[in-house]
């Protein structure tokens, strides 16, 4: 009986700590998305302006 409740509680354990891992590491890969996004863009007014040149 003690080891099945044991197993239990490792499962609930690993699925807490997948679940925090994934909730920290979501805002930090949006914001280096949002990140890659500006400079996309930045890069692509500078080579519109260099083309028009």
């Amino acid at each position: 009986m003690d080891d099945d409740s044991n197993d239990d509680s490792f499962y609930v354990i690993v699925i807490v700590v997948l679940l925090a891992v994934v909730l920290f590491f979501m805002p930090v890969l949006m914001w280096m998305y949002m990140d890659i996004r500006q400079t996309e863009i930045k890069v692509n007014k500078l080579v519109k302006k260099l083309e028009e040149k």
